[in-house]
């Protein structure tokens, strides 16, 4: 299978290959496959304005003994030895209409597929909640850096507070994180002027900004390279319907209809299978940490968690050299 991942360093650009991973249970699997190659930065003074990626990914499972409804997705980077940062988080319904070239997902079930086929900003862009503005690549890196969650005003955020927002237990509505104004300009109704970059309010998703301020790339010594190493973690949960989700899809979601009452959640969405064929039983199975996530993946096939890395060389020209070449690359 071929799986790809668009990654983006100050106009370089490449589309890379793939590492496979899988999860596996008891008469159940899950598979998932996601890789990154290096990027090349020349210029007269080897500075580094901005890296993004644009993930593609296709997420298969099978055999589960409980219906799949919904797909948790986060996405975390580190730069260098730092610690890994979220940078985007999702939880979409899995419906089996609106597929396009874009996305395809295969409805709630047992078995099933979410694939996003060429890039996620290339997928975001063909939902119709996008009218004042055009969702981009991922923020890894900018000048503007990691914002200062701790200077949010949490008390204006009902559903959430600074440690539920980082560990991923409780969030509420993106729309509180950032929001856009009549002519589409980025508006942070909690009080800071620092925006999350990769915050998406228009489909409820996104919610994090960049993981590191772009001058971590930057390589201040002429004629020479820097290489400056980028990790990502990609962590995904397959979770169960709910009544709401019941309510709100019965005259349209695919397969609804052949949804079993014991699969249904009466309050949030919990994890598949919990505690079932000798997989981790969760306190807490419908707002689940991210630490534990990572920690219990192995022992749960209704999670995959899969980490690759790439290299940002910021390549400091000597004075005087001329280089030339055609890389169709966009210039930061």
């Amino acid at each position: 299978m071929n799986r790809r991942t668009y990654m983006k360093a100050a106009g370089s650009t490449v589309a890379l290959g793939a590492l496979g991973i899988f999860s596996t249970g008891t008469g159940a699997a899950a598979t998932l496959q996601i890789s990154a190659e290096n990027v090349t930065v020349s210029n007269d003074d080897g500075s580094v304005s901005l890296v993004t990626i644009d993930p593609a990914f296709d997420i298969k499972w099978s055999g589960f003994d409980d219906t799949v409804a919904k797909i948790f997705c986060l996405i975390e980077a580190k730069v260098g030895d730092g610690e890994y940062q979220p940078i985007y988080r999702a939880t979409p319904w899995l419906t089996g209409i609106n597929n396009n070239a874009e996305f395809d997902e295969s409805g709630p079930g047992k078995s099933g597929h979410y694939t996003i086929a060429h890039s996620l900003s290339d997928a975001l862009a063909t939902d119709s909640r996008f009218v004042n503005s055009v969702p981009g690549p991922l923020v890894i890196a900018d000048e503007q850096g990691r914002p200062d969650y701790g200077l949010f005003n949490w008390q204006n955020v009902p559903g959430a507070d600074l440690q539920s927002y980082l560990d991923g237990t409780s969030m509420d509505s993106a729309s509180w994180y950032s929001n856009l104004d009549e002519s589409g300009q980025t508006v942070d109704v909690t009080g800071n002027e620092h925006v999350p970059q990769n915050n998406y309010p228009e489909v409820d998703a996104g919610y994090y900004g960049a993981a590191a301020l772009a001058s971590e790339f930057n390589n201040d010594a002429d004629g020479t390279t820097n290489q400056t190493t980028v990790s990502l973690r990609y962590t995904f949960e397959f979770l169960r319907p709910n009544e709401s989700y019941m309510k709100w899809g019965k005259d349209e979601y695919k397969n609804i209809s052949s949804i079993e009452a014991s699969d249904i959640d009466a309050g949030n969405s919990e994890i598949v299978m919990n505690g079932e064929d000798n997989n981790h039983l969760f306190a807490t199975p419908s707002g689940i940490p991210y630490e534990e996530l990572h920690a219990y993946a192995e022992s749960h096939v209704g999670i995959i968690v899969a980490e690759t890395s790439f290299d940002v060389m910021a390549e400091n020209r000597p004075a005087g050299t001329t280089s030339s070449g055609t890389s169709n690359t966009e210039a930061f």
